[in-house]
């Protein structure tokens, strides 16, 4: 539902590869260039399992 705000049914459905592999993450499904998709899932990954938890 909340896609089909920002793209039609067809770029959801010629988008869902991208998504199964990378997520639905706001900035992943915003960009369009895989190797900046994996670099911002690389860094979030990075902060989530590095936090300090003190």
């Amino acid at each position: 539902m909340e896609l089909s705000t920002i793209e039609t049914q067809y770029e959801t459905q010629a988008n869902l590869e991208a998504r199964l592999i990378y997520g639905s993450y706001p900035e992943v499904v915003l960009t369009r260039d895989n190797s900046m998709r994996q670099e911002y899932l690389r860094k979030s990954v990075g902060r989530s399992l590095f936090r300090n938890s003190d």
